[in-house]
């Protein structure tokens, strides 16, 4: 991952981000199980994760009674490619905080009650990542990490990577590392305590003031 970005959030669970916190679990779920999931959770799940490919159409080609091939218009719409093995896989995802010109933070916005009831700050994400990746090749896997790009999906035609989500889930401002995978079943990676990196963000703080130097809490 190339670091434009400072610092990473993620939201959960208690219970799974303290695991993270002080015994460095790190769950890994199915790209399936994502796609699965937009029914139940519309910011959680993505009912295109895994695809590959994406058509737009708006005509075909029909033969008509002389056995000859014409052209008919339709309404458009779109077509999502899946296959077995491209793009399958496993991602832990996070919010990502970018440095932008002059200096700025883009400050993810957070649903709290989608994606959990405690939020972690990684304030020291290039080392979170290297101590990540360095586990998933001890247990043989490889992998591949970097910001999610957004896109139009009444616009996109080709093919899409397991860092592309549609324009609807913008706000989320993800980063994800990705471990190709077609097992369909979660990855669970131990990378011991980030406390030295990390820290939890409780209520008693409105916001997160992130610098390129320094990360700083403001009580309320």
């Amino acid at each position: 991952m190339k670091f434009c970005i400072i610092s990473f959030l993620k939201v959960g669970k208690r219970e799974h981000i303290e695991n993270l916190l002080y015994k460095g679990e790190v769950y890994f779920q199915s790209t399936s199980w994502f796609k699965k999931q937009e029914e139940e959770n519309n910011e959680l799940g993505d009912e295109f994760e895994s695809a590959c490919w994406i058509h737009q159409f708006d005509d075909c080609l029909i033969k008509d009674d002389n056995d000859e091939w014409q052209k008919v218009n339709l309404e458009p719409f779109v077509v999502r490619q899946y296959n077995s093995v491209i793009n399958q896989g496993n991602a832990f995802c996070l919010y990502a905080f970018h440095k932008q010109g002059g200096g700025k933070i883009q400050y993810p916005l957070i649903n709290r009650k989608k994606f959990g009831d405690t939020i972690l700050c990684i304030y020291n994400p290039k080392a979170f990542i290297d101590r990540v990746e360095s586990a998933i090749r001890k247990e043989g896997y490889s992998c591949a990490s970097g910001p999610v790009k957004y896109y139009d999906e009444n616009m996109i035609n080709g093919f899409i990577s397991p860092f592309h989500k549609r324009l609807k889930y913008e706000l989320q401002q993800e980063a994800r590392i990705f471990i190709p995978n077609t097992k369909n079943m979660p990855i669970t990676l131990n990378i011991g305590s980030i406390e030295d990196i990390a820290f939890l963000v409780t209520d008693d703080y409105l916001a997160i003031h992130i610098a390129e130097n320094e990360v700083r809490l403001i009580k309320k």
